[in-house]
């Protein structure tokens, strides 16, 4: 597939999927609402399929929050004061994609560096900044380490028409004090610049999205993380960096489909990953997701791969062609009960 097939892939399927505003727009994974509501999914206050693969779109942010707030009223002592703080906060940060009923009780709008609003769309731009000191003192380590972080970058997001979401992003952090191979290549990671003893890491996103409440369709470079776990999963690992990729979901009342076609930077040549993940809710509580994953390269994309309904291990074994595949499988549980039984793990 030549960039012109590609451009006109995408504007065809955005073409034909019709939206409201930037609700599709991804929440980035480093955002702290993710942690925030993995802590409400332990105490029993949402129950839901989405934080098994990330990042998520606002709308769907959004309603996690609302369930959020219709339990934590009719469980007034399940939140903590904290917990009720960041709670009020997040709202206020998903103003736009609630619900009227649950805007009384956000905190004021989240603050933006730069809004434009017009009859044929809307943009919103952000400013980013961080600083991190990091430090190790460990009997196993041959000399304490300090590791300083500092992060800038900016955000770009919004809609054309009813039709077209987009985002962009570009980052840069400085690291002090990081031990880099001289060896490094950016194909094996995140581009890395050294100079003396700072490391200089550059991030850049951009992608557009469109759908329904049922289907959505995306098209660019953006993160990927899939798996049991919020941080560290055995699928499609939080440490793999951005990379270029179609993505395809759809959302039911029960279950949930995702399936992904990503390039990736290899110096060898070409390299794909293709990957497709089925979550699906049993009952109250219990959650169940299997999936499969595979790399392949050395050749452009193959049809078959781009089938997001396709079986990967009768594929390969009909082709006859080497690859490696991982099949993943797992299983969530949390009591139907949980808001006294999960208080001691939590707190």
């Amino acid at each position: 597939m030549n960039l012109k097939q590609f451009i006109t892939l995408v504007f065809f399927i955005t073409g034909i999927l019709r939206l409201s505003f930037s609700q599709h727009v991804n929440v980035p994974s480093d955002h702290q609402v993710y942690s925030f509501l993995s802590r409400m999914e332990a105490k029993g206050l949402i129950d839901s399929y989405e934080l098994r693969t990330l990042p998520l779109p606002r709308w769907v942010i959004a309603e996690l929050l609302s369930r959020t707030v219709e339990l934590a009223t009719s469980e007034p002592n399940a939140l903590t004061r904290v917990d009720r703080q960041r709670l009020q906060r997040f709202l206020g940060d998903f103003r736009q994609e609630l619900s009227p009923e649950f805007t009384k009780h956000a905190d004021a709008d989240e603050p933006h560096f730069f809004t434009l609003s017009e009859p044929a769309g809307n943009l919103v731009t952000d400013l980013t900044g961080s600083q991190k000191i990091i430090t190790h003192r460990k009997h196993s380590l041959p000399e304490p380490e300090l590791l300083s972080r500092t992060s800038v970058g900016a955000r770009i997001r919004g809609h054309l028409g009813s039709v077209i979401n987009f985002y962009t992003e570009s980052r840069f952090e400085v690291s002090r004090g990081e031990n880099i191979d001289s060896r490094f290549k950016a194909s094996e990671g995140d581009p890395v610049v050294t100079t003396g003893e700072n490391a200089v890491r550059d991030r850049a996103l951009a992608y557009v999205a469109g759908g329904t409440s049922w289907l959505r369709f995306q098209a660019g470079r953006d993160e990927l993380n899939w798996g049991p776990s919020l941080r560290y999963n055995t699928a499609i690992s939080y440490n793999m960096p951005p990379a270029d990729q179609i993505k395809l979901t759809s959302r039911w009342n029960r279950f949930k489909f995702t399936s992904v076609h990503a390039w990736l930077r290899n110096d060898l040549g070409a390299k794909h990953l293709t990957s497709h993940r089925l979550d699906l809710k049993i009952a109250k509580g219990i959650y169940a997701g299997a999936g499969e994953s595979v790399v392949y390269g050395g050749r452009g994309p193959e049809p078959s791969y781009l089938n997001p309904i396709m079986l990967y291990h009768i594929r390969r074994a009909s082709s006859g062609r080497q690859r490696q595949q991982r099949p993943v499988s797992g299983c969530h549980y949390y009591p139907l009960s949980p808001i006294n039984s999960v208080r001691s793990v939590v707190y």
